[in-house]
């Protein structure tokens, strides 16, 4: 859920909507966000929600750890998703685990990525025996840290670099903060004009009932 959330409140740097990704135009919002977690039940196969879903969407985020390992159903939704003929359009966030590990060492309790995201899968849907590396961001702080994976995440869908992305994300949030510093001048000035104001017209009321005063006792 903080992924969706991020996700489609991220709004994209004005200088970069309407540029050509890898994947087309770069749009002004990634909404919306579909998470499969609510629609898979206890069942044989996919539902057609899904499998409608795996279909309608640009890219796949697997959220990874050993426990999306043991889980069929995710691995069958990489599955479909690489047989549609878009496998670079996967990208992995490393919860936990180890990433390529069983193939690397044989480590099979600690590998992360499911057995589909790391192999090719055929136009016939099947996985075989070629290794591939997808791309991957690490949410921990000893990887890429929370901010970085979730750039890392961004740039992927909207297929840009993350330099590029990093640096456009940087202006932006500097125009920001120097619109709100603006801002906040504006109005310290227009307090202090408000209150000079103020005691000007105290300080006039004042002489007025001075001089009012005098003339009283003349």
């Amino acid at each position: 859920r903080w992924l969706r959330r991020k996700l489609e409140s991220f709004r994209v740097p004005k200088h970069l909507v309407g540029e050509s990704g890898d994947f087309g135009k770069v749009p002004e919002r990634l909404y919306p966000i579909f998470r499969d977690r609510d629609e898979l039940a206890g069942g044989a196969q996919l539902g057609p929600l899904i499998e409608q879903a795996l279909v309608d969407s640009s890219h796949l985020i697997i959220l990874c750890s050993p426990q999306a390992v043991r889980s069929r159903w995710v691995n069958e939704e990489i599955r479909m998703f690489k047989a549609m003929g878009k496998s670079d359009r996967v990208l992995c966030l490393v919860l936990s685990g180890e990433p390529m590990v069983e193939d690397l060492h044989g480590d099979s309790e600690k590998e992360c990525l499911p057995l589909a995201a790391r192999r090719e899968v055929d136009s016939n849907g099947l996985i075989t025996d070629q290794t591939h590396e997808p791309a991957a961001a690490d949410l921990r702080e000893t990887g890429d840290g929370q901010k970085d994976a979730l750039l890392k995440i961004i740039a992927g869908l909207l297929g840009l670099g993350l330099d590029d992305l990093k640096q456009r994300h940087l202006i932006a949030k500097q125009r920001r903060m120097a619109r709100i510093a603006s801002v906040s001048a504006f109005l310290a000035f227009s307090a202090i004009a408000l209150a000079a104001y103020a005691f000007y017209q105290q300080s006039q009321a004042s002489i007025e009932r001075t001089n009012a005063e005098i003339e009283r006792r003349a």
